[in-house]
């Protein structure tokens, strides 16, 4: 049994990359909804995960719709937005299902030092196109899942160059499958910035995170420092390194290594990531904790009048596992995608994408998928 889980990077939670919803003091959004429907056609080469020769290959079909809010204000913003598909399989006529999710965030500033923030997310989907399983490398056997995320966050300026913040959070992962183990995670993060000049600022932090799975419980506490360089106006450097102690079950807290890295590079039409972190993290579907390395290059590009846009991505993973409950493993995963999105008109768009995906432990397991899209939106203000 297979699997990659996720907990948010201590540092990246101190920068607040994890949020998604920016300050009201430096986005206001505009109020209105939108509603859209959307019908997409893909061919996926082993829609099971399985090992061969028991993976055979079919056509999918979606067909949907959804909707979003948005509400913005001097002082906070709101968003909100929901959607339902129904996917279907040629000849696995066993994996059709209705798919569903929906998310909401928002931000308020009740005085001029001090920002509050939330997001939440609940989707039922498969593991093979859950955003929380796969936005980590994770690759599961087919089954589907119901997952919920959740996050608020506090900072406040003590002074023009230091800030404090605070961040609380839980996810869970349900499966409908007897073979994977249901798991859910609690966490807090508080740090420290202090802005040095105008291109260097540094940071100390202490994270907590509560696991609770079928299998096992675990805590891990994480204390790091981190640096962030501004390199030049469109690049941006991000360090921080520390120690993680994991402990639970009765059995003595083990010490491990915990750092992370990334760079971006933004331009007006093309955006560059970079990221590698090692790190303490749960394995959702395994019920048990693994110490992991992943690194990920993500690549968008938009050119053209019309706003085409190309997104790319390339996840490489390393997993070793240990424990009471199963012998001690590793095992590496692979990833690609790559996606188009082209404009047809003001309200109609098209879409296609190509998703790779590869692991091996005991068994070698890979699977390819090409899907195409045509999307309508509308929008009320």
């Amino acid at each position: 049994m297979l699997a990659w889980g996720w907990l948010p990077c201590p540092a990246a939670l101190a920068q607040g990359r994890v949020q998604t919803v920016a300050s009201p003091s430096s986005t206001t959004l505009t109020s209105g909804w939108s509603f859209y429907i959307s019908t997409e056609g893909a061919f996926e080469s082993n829609p099971n995960f399985l090992a061969p020769p028991n993976d055979p290959s079919d056509f999918s079909g979606r067909a949907g719709g959804g909707f979003a809010f948005s509400h913005g204000g001097a002082r906070g913003t709101f968003s909100l937005s929901g959607d339902g598909r129904s996917l279907f399989y040629r000849e696995l006529t066993n994996l059709d299902t209705l798919t569903f999710g929906g998310s909401m965030a928002g931000a308020y500033r009740p005085g001029p030092k001090t920002d509050l923030s939330f997001n939440g997310s609940v989707s039922s989907d498969y593991t093979r196109r859950s955003e929380i399983l796969l936005s980590q490398g994770i690759v599961l056997p087919q089954s589907q899942v119901l997952t919920m995320r959740f996050n608020a966050g506090i900072s406040h300026t003590l002074s023009t160059r230091t800030t404090l913040s605070t961040t609380g959070r839980f996810e869970r992962a349900q499966f409908d499958s007897q073979n994977l183990n249901d798991g859910n995670t609690f966490g807090a993060t508080a740090s420290l910035s202090r802005r040095v000049s105008r291109t260097l600022s540094l940071s100390a932090g202490y994270s907590h995170d509560q696991i609770d799975s079928d299998v096992q419980k675990r805590s891990i506490d994480t204390g790091y420092g981190g640096v962030h360089l501004v390199v030049n106006p469109r690049t941006d450097l991000n360090l921080s390194a520390g120690a993680s102690s994991t402990g639970g079950d009765a059995g003595a807290r083990k010490v491990t290594p915990y750092g992370a890295a990334s760079i971006n590079v933004k331009y007006p039409r093309l955006v560059l990531s970079l990221a590698y972190s090692h790190q303490i993290r749960q394995d959702y579907g395994v019920g048990r904790v693994s110490e992991a390395d992943l690194a990920t290059l993500n690549l968008n590009r938009t050119f053209g009048r019309r706003k085409v846009s190309l997104h790319s991505s390339l996840t490489y993973g390393l997993n070793r596992t240990s424990g009471s409950s199963a012998q001690d493993s590793s095992y590496r995963t692979y990833g690609a995608t790559a996606g188009m999105q082209i404009p047809l008109a003001r309200r109609l768009r098209a879409d296609w994408g190509y998703s790779y995906f590869r692991t091996s432990q005991a068994l070698l397991i890979d699977s390819h998928s090409a899907f195409v899209a045509l999307s309508y939106r509308m929008e009320l203000h």
